[in-house]
């Protein structure tokens, strides 16, 4: 199935919260597979992600790229506090010009079609869902299933 890269982490994060429902087996390992191939997906496209960031920043004496930490603000203008492992970080770039490419590349990335391999199932399988054996699923969890789901 042709799926935009940009929708990878979407259908990823909607099917985590399915994956801990109870649900019929069918469905419950079709879930599994997909997710298992997205988030396999997702790693590619962060590592992609990293590689053109990184490609034309500015970076220190041993080749090692340079970032600065966003600061955030309150409304009354106090800097937000984080521990090290919520911060983040920005690359630095030589020009406005350089960080607006580097932008367009990673958008370009994101906008590209890859032909994933997703577990189908049957709208009948789904319907199990709404006896008392499982978890029933609401409109907005049977939306997110629609790429997987046989017509």
């Amino acid at each position: 199935m042709k799926i935009k890269l940009f929708e990878v982490d979407k259908y990823a994060e909607c099917l985590k919260v399915l994956s801990y429902k109870k649900l019929p087996v069918k469905v419950s390992y079709a879930i599994a597979v997909n997710l298992r191939t997205l988030e396999e997906k997702s790693k590619l496209i962060l590592e992609q992600r990293t590689k053109i960031l990184e490609e034309n920043c500015e970076k220190d004496e041993s080749g090692k790229p340079l970032r600065d930490e966003i600061i955030e603000k309150t409304k009354d203008g106090k800097v937000i506090e984080k521990t090290e492992k919520d911060k983040q970080y920005k690359y630095r770039y030589k020009t406005e010009s350089d960080e607006i490419d580097a932008i367009k590349k990673y958008v370009d990335l994101l906008n590209l079609e890859d032909d994933i391999k997703v577990r189908t199932v049957k709208y009948e399988d789904i319907e199990q869902c709404d006896s008392e054996n499982y978890d029933s699923l609401n409109g907005k969890e049977i939306e997110c299933m629609l790429f997987m789901i046989e017509e």
